[in-house]
């Protein structure tokens, strides 16, 4: 097997793994939170750049570039969202503990 062959089989794997996450985590009230909704964000971003890879290693299809900048993108505005919707949820935590204040929300 060669590491092209081995790289597209890897990137299979985690497409479906990814895709199927995305599926599951739709029966969750995701969208209730911040947090919720930032991982949202980023799994169906990483989801779509992973199948989208596998759909142009299938098929030749113009524009890739363009295409994976965007998903490339998508995925970055996911990854912000998920850092910054954790330091949230830590810093409101913290900020309970110091107050004493046993739990700051229960929207997490």
């Amino acid at each position: 097997m060669s590491a092209e062959s081995a790289r597209t089989a890897a990137l299979a794997v985690m497409a479906v793994g990814q895709t199927a996450f995305v599926a599951l985590y739709l029966t969750w009230p995701w969208w209730s939170n911040f947090l919720g909704r930032s991982l949202f964000i980023k799994a169906v971003s990483l989801a779509a750049l992973l199948d989208t890879y596998m759909v142009y290693r299938i098929f030749d299809l113009p524009h890739a570039d363009w295409v994976f900048t965007v998903l490339y993108c998508l995925l970055a505005i996911g990854i912000w969202a998920q850092f910054f919707a954790f330091l949230k949820v830590a810093l409101e935590h913290r900020q309970a503990e110091v107050s004493g204040n046993d739990s700051p929300d229960e929207n997490y």
